[in-house]
């Protein structure tokens, strides 16, 4: 069995472990298929941890936005007496383009 024909995932592992071929050469070379398994249950396991991370940022970046616009709010309707440092608008501007970078589409066809 070549490297092209190595199941990649468990569904596919059983549709080739269906036919007597399959099953032969599963049990000649086990090691290789079982490793491919293992490297993409990997994959998936970090992708679940990006995402996690993905959404405390975007969650993080989005109330310090909200954050900013009320203080900017309460100032104008002179709540406060002094006016809000140019700091803190540069960190909301900056804040909300990070999140409009995080949230803009991705291509999926990605060639390489």
């Amino acid at each position: 069995m070549n490297s092209a024909e190595i199941p990649k995932s468990a569904t596919e592992l059983l549709a080739h472990l269906a036919n007597e071929q399959g099953m032969k050469d599963f049990l000649a070379a086990p090691l290789p298929i079982l490793a491919t398994l293992a490297a993409q249950e990997r994959r998936l396991e970090l992708a679940h941890n990006d995402r996690f991370i993905y959404r405390t940022v975007v969650i993080t970046l989005a109330l310090l936005v909200f954050l900013v616009a009320g203080v900017e709010t309460l100032s104008f309707a002179n709540v406060f007496v002094a006016k809000p440092s140019d700091y803190l608008i540069a960190l909301g501007s900056t804040a909300l383009g990070a999140l409009a970078g995080l949230l803009a589409p991705v291509p999926n066809n990605r060639q390489a």
